[in-house]
């Protein structure tokens, strides 16, 4: 009691003085805020009695991270705003946080318990080490017969068996009330961290002609805080539809609570400067084409990313976007979230929902046996670009199971967006080299090597399926290198890369063969790198 009266004294010497004018201490509440991509603006809200005359108007306890330069105040009511300022109080650090009193009184707790088991530690092994001092049976001149030695041995036999079996139990418990006791005080001194850090008040200073109800608005930035997007797919083999989910993943460690404020987030940065933007001169040039890659989680195979991959169809998500509006400028995208969010300042993720969208899509299979055997699923998405994405990392849910983790990155993808859904391991394929049909021969000044590889296909899926299987051939950058093509079983040839696309169409339990037969002429004495 005494400790709280000290408090609340040092407290109102800080904000009173000897001043004439009239200093009124009031909290606020977190209205909204604006989350930037590395940043926010938190806009609280206050109201108060005024009197006629000029007065001192305290707002305390934000964060002691705001930008005083970004500060705003505006009033509703008759009367003026002379002034405002921002300032750190340190004092308001000693206010009581009642997790702590909480967690304090747990502690006290604990150690009692704690001791408790330790003095019947303390018994035991005294007990055991009288017992231990006096197992010397009868005197120097007597003696015990057999029965009677029987029955000694027995008892301390029992006795000291007890008493190892309740050293043990107490050891066993003292580690877990140590471990407690750990956790706790960890806990307090994460508390104590936070209750030492200065908080920042805004002080109003007001004129009234007359008494009159006031109503304050107090806006400002505020660093420590960020957000995320997050991404899952989820899909199944038995529907065509593919779920979108965009979430964000918010955190903030401004040393204030944000309690059921309204969020919006925004992917614009407020810390870029106000400067004119310039416009410099715009150059067209050719550009060779790149071929553009998807990693997949965990795994070190490229998949290809494909043109011309068959249309889709955007289809309504529910109810749930309803309750975000998105809107779009040339530079940035806003998402305006309806539903109250409680983000403590703790730094733990809060994930807020933004879309959920039911997207149609065009599922197929693709493998590249000659980098390895498995068969990825690969969907193809048109009509996301109207979804406002960012890029992310996004989770993958096949059948309900997590395969993997992929990188969405909107503003490099086509129209057609390919996400990789994961391996399907119903299709087995296998590549091998048929070394009878190959061969090494000498003709004159001249090598040639001819190579013959067979694919064996099989689908141990009870459904037909699309494949679409690439390998490719040696392309040749000097004029005595010759590639001739002898066999592709039906695969499609892009000269310029080598590239051979078989599509095929696998029946159910079907199993097929394919031959890529090719060979290489080289002047014998030269060595052909590569091959």
């Amino acid at each position: 009691m005494v400790r709280k009266l000290f408090i609340s004294t040092m407290l109102c010497a800080f904000y009173l003085s000897s001043s004439a004018e009239e200093k009124i201490i009031r909290n606020s509440d977190v209205k909204d805020v604006c989350i930037y991509l590395n940043m926010a603006r938190v806009t609280r809200t206050g109201s108060i009695q005024l009197n006629a005359g000029k007065q001192l108007i305290v707002f305390p306890s934000l964060s002691p991270y705001a930008d005083a330069q970004s500060l705003q105040v505006s009033g509703k009511g008759d009367f003026s705003i002379l002034s405002t300022r921002y300032e750190l109080n340190y004092l308001a650090g000693m206010t009581e946080i009642p997790e702590l009193k909480k967690l304090e009184d747990s502690l006290e707790l604990l150690q009692n318990q704690l001791e408790v088991l330790l003095n019947r530690k303390f018994v035991l092994n005294e007990e055991q080490s009288l017992l231990l001092a006096n197992k010397t049976i009868g005197g120097t001149n007597t003696g015990l017969n057999s029965r009677e030695l029987e029955l000694v041995a027995d008892i301390f036999n029992r006795r000291l068996t007890r008493l190892k079996n309740d050293l043990l139990e107490v050891n066993q418990k003292e580690k877990k009330q140590k471990e407690k006791i750990q956790k706790v005080q960890s806990q307090i001194s994460t508390y104590r961290q936070k209750k030492d850090q200065p908080s920042g008040s805004v002080i109003i200073e007001t004129d009234a002609r007359a008494a009159v109800n006031a109503f304050f608005e107090i806006s400002y930035l505020v660093s420590n805080a960020s957000w995320s997007p997050v991404y899952e797919i989820r899909a199944a083999e038995s529907d065509n539809d593919i779920t979108l989910v965009f979430k964000a993943a918010v955190r903030q460690t401004t040393g204030e609570d944000w309690k059921k404020a309204k969020v919006k987030l925004t992917s614009y940065n407020p810390s870029s400067g106000n400067y004119k933007p310039e416009l410099f001169p715009w150059y067209l040039r050719f550009q060779e084409p790149k071929y553009k890659m998807i990693l997949q989680h965990s795994e070190t195979a490229n998949v290809p990313m494909m043109d011309g991959a068959i249309k889709t169809e955007n289809r309504a998500a529910g109810n749930m976007n309803e309750l975000i509006e998105v809107t779009q400028s040339n530079i940035f995208s806003n998402y305006e979230i309806s539903i109250p969010y409680d983000v403590n300042a703790d730094g733990k993720e809060v994930m807020m929902l933004i879309q959920k969208n039911k997207l149609a899509s065009a599922v197929m299979h693709y493998a590249v046996p000659k980098l390895e055997n498995d068969v990825y699923v690969l969907a193809s998405i048109t009509g996301w670009q109207d979804l406002n994405l960012l890029p992310g990392k996004a989770g993958i849910y096949y059948d309900g199971a997590y395969t993997g983790e992929t990188y969405l990155n909107p503003a490099e993808s086509s129209d057609t967006l390919q996400i990789p859904l994961g391996r399907d391991r119903s299709i087995v394929i296998k590549r091998e080299l048929m070394k009878d049909f190959s061969s090494n021969q000498l003709i004159g000044s001249n090598r040639t090597r001819t190579f013959t590889y067979e694919f064996t296909i099989k689908s141990l899926k009870p459904k037909p399926v699309d494949l679409w299987m690439e390998d490719q051939l040696p392309v040749s950058q000097e004029k005595d290198i010759e590639v001739k093509i002898s066999e592709l079983s039906g695969g499609d040839l892009e000269k310029e890369t080598g590239k051979v696309l078989w599509k095929l169409d696998l029946k159910a339990g079907e199993q097929i063969k394919k031959r890529l037969t090719y060979s290489v002429k080289h002047p014998k004495d030269k060595h052909v790198s590569g091959l």
